[in-house]
């Protein structure tokens, strides 16, 4: 039962990559290679998070971040999104 959560939960994510969201940055992270936050869909303490790179952020401050990773329970993304956008 326990993994076909997580598959489903993988795929729900891995729709996501490639999707805009609105970040609210909670914390730098401890390894100094980005920041984590999370979109309106995600609570704290329940939901997976964010993991923003790509720009010098402050917690508290909400940033637009393309999708282009995700596993079970996190999504992963990149800060400045109009240089990232695809080429029309």
């Amino acid at each position: 039962m326990i993994e076909w959560a997580a598959d489903k939960a993988r795929e729900k994510n891995q729709r996501m990559i490639g999707d805009i969201l609105s970040v609210l940055i909670d914390s730098k992270d401890p390894n100094g290679e980005g920041y984590w936050g999370r979109y309106e869909g995600q609570a704290p303490d329940v939901d997976g998070r964010v993991f923003v790179r790509g720009g010098k952020l402050r917690v508290g401050q909400f940033t637009r971040v393309r999708i282009t990773e995700a596993d079970e329970e996190n999504l992963f993304g990149h800060v400045n999104v109009e240089v990232m956008a695809p080429a029309q």
